[in-house]
């Protein structure tokens, strides 16, 4: 866990990342609460995210929510004794969904804004038709 801003600032970038993957309070630690609280990531971790998606809050977003789920998946077991159950697996699925809904929120944002500043994508495309319609013509068969 990390600590940095305190409290949350949700008008910067990093703090609105918090926001997205409910990072948002301090938690102390259980086995010994006279430690500070922290958050589950370092504002580097998140600047970090936000750099590598270059700036797309959901991206950046998915990308912690999966890095969260790894490490639930690694740490977190199914654990049932006596009156107390675990579902790790579970957590590591519902984190993987939200990831999974953000990076889809997040390229469609992408796509809007680059649709907003004039870029466009190019993409190849290989004509079905032209070669039937060659093969044909040389044969004398031409269709219309």
């Amino acid at each position: 866990m990390a600590t940095d801003i305190s409290p949350l600032d949700p008008t910067t970038p990093v703090g609105q990342l918090r926001l997205l993957t409910s990072d948002s309070q301090l938690r102390t630690d259980p086995g010994d609460p006279r430690l500070p609280a922290e958050y589950y990531f370092s504002d580097v971790f998140l600047e970090g995210f936000l750099a590598i998606n270059g700036g797309n809050l959901k991206l950046a977003a998915a990308d912690a929510l999966m890095a969260l789920a790894t490490n639930e998946s690694m740490v977190s077991k199914k654990i049932r004794k006596e009156n107390l159950q675990t579902d790790g697996p579970a957590v590591t699925n519902a984190l993987r969904l939200v990831a999974q809904d953000y990076r889809t929120q997040g390229k469609a944002d992408k796509d809007i804004l680059d649709a907003a500043d004039g870029t466009f994508l190019i993409v190849d495309f290989a004509d079905p038709v032209t070669p039937f319609d060659t093969f044909e013509a040389q044969r004398g068969v031409l269709w219309h």
